[in-house]
């Protein structure tokens, strides 16, 4: 909802209506400025990236790890005309031509990596969190193989047995 449908929600005697719209702006925006000042050039100068003391700050880092924040710092420095502000501003106000239902999404970010490198590294952590990783939602979508018409006469242990089979199989 926007504001005026929250104002008619509060007419209508909900005091607890919310600008959903105005929220998600609050939580993009906090996001924006997260990442941004994570990728902000420092402005003390920067031992190269080879150094021994540049590698024993993040062991565990691997290479592509580093030339992939390199990278991404590169870009940052490349777009900072002002902040997360223009950037974001850009891709809000965009139209972009190539958008349809089909497309991969993984792909079209990599095509416009340099126009909101920002927002890339947010989609970048967004776009990698499975859709079903929770053991419990994969054994809850499974049920439904098992719970047809066919196997009906199973009875609520023998299901529930299945279902623990297949989970621990």
């Amino acid at each position: 909802g926007s504001a005026e449908e929250q104002k008619l929600e509060c007419e209508a005697g909900n005091p607890n209506a919310k600008d959903w719209h105005d929220e998600a702006m609050k939580i993009v925006e906090e996001t924006m400025t997260e990442y941004w000042e994570q990728m902000k050039p420092s402005t003390t100068s920067k031992p190269p990236a080879n150094s021994p003391n540049e590698h024993s700050k993040r062991p565990l880092e691997s290479d592509f790890d580093r030339l992939r924040q390199e990278h991404l710092l590169q870009a940052t420095v490349r777009t900072d005309n002002g902040g997360w502000k223009p950037e974001l501003w850009r891709y809000l106000t965009d139209i972009p031509k190539d958008i349809s239902k089909e497309m991969d999404i993984v792909a079209w970010w990599a095509a416009h990596s340099d126009d909101y490198p920002t927002l890339l590294r947010i989609a970048m952590d967004i776009c990698a969190i499975p859709a079903t990783s929770v053991p419990c939602e994969q054994l809850f979508s499974a049920g439904a193989e098992i719970a047809t018409n066919r196997h009906s006469c199973l009875g609520a242990n023998r299901f529930e047995q299945l279902q623990i089979l297949k989970h621990a199989w």
